[in-house]
């Protein structure tokens, strides 16, 4: 089974009814989520995220440029598990 791993020091603006809050980003597999409300939360490439009400604003994964984030066909984001170092 494919688990959710933390990626260190790599945050999420997410912004729901114009509350703005910075998250933690995980990772399975390559894909890519946020950790909110006590789950996780696919990032899309749009902003949008796989809760309708909810869209995130920016992202920062260091050791990791914007154009190493990929999209796929229907937009979810995803990254090279290569470059993402997980949290001990």
């Amino acid at each position: 089974m494919d688990r959710f791993h933390i990626i260190p020091d790599a945050d999420v603006i997410i912004v729901t009814r114009s509350v703005f809050k910075q998250a933690k980003v995980y990772h399975r597999g390559g894909a890519l989520y946020v950790g909110t409300a006590g789950g996780f939360v696919r990032l899309y490439a749009n902003g949008a995220t796989g809760i309708p009400a909810l869209r995130w604003d920016d992202i920062d994964i260091p050791g990791l440029s914007r154009a190493e984030i990929v999209a796929d066909a229907l937009g979810k984001l995803s990254a090279p598990t290569g470059k993402l170092i997980e949290a001990k």
